[in-house]
């Protein structure tokens, strides 16, 4: 069980989740610009997300709150995320 808990908790990046699965995001990558053209859409550290397509050779759309957001290939690449486990939340 600490297995899957270490899984859960190790960052990634947007590139690297499946449709539906749920993360927060741990640190956005990139120069200052990007950076904050990233924050402006809404997303910071500690903002949860969801992949609701691809991703894909393009990139992904993401919802966060009731906002979906197109985000290109290079910007998935850039946010690190901890994905979140919905079944050991359930859990507890």
């Amino acid at each position: 069980m600490t297995n899957q808990a270490n899984q859960a908790s190790t960052p990634q990046t947007i590139k690297q989740m499946q449709i539906g699965n749920q993360a927060v995001i741990f640190k956005i990558n990139g120069s200052s610009q990007q950076i904050q053209r990233i924050q402006m859409l809404g997303l910071r550290k500690g903002v949860p997300i969801k992949v609701v397509h691809g991703p894909g050779r393009r990139g992904a759309v993401v919802q966060s709150g009731g906002a979906r957001i197109a985000l290109g290939r290079e910007i998935i690449e850039q946010i690190e995320v901890t994905p979140i486990d919905l079944k050991e939340d359930q859990t507890r």
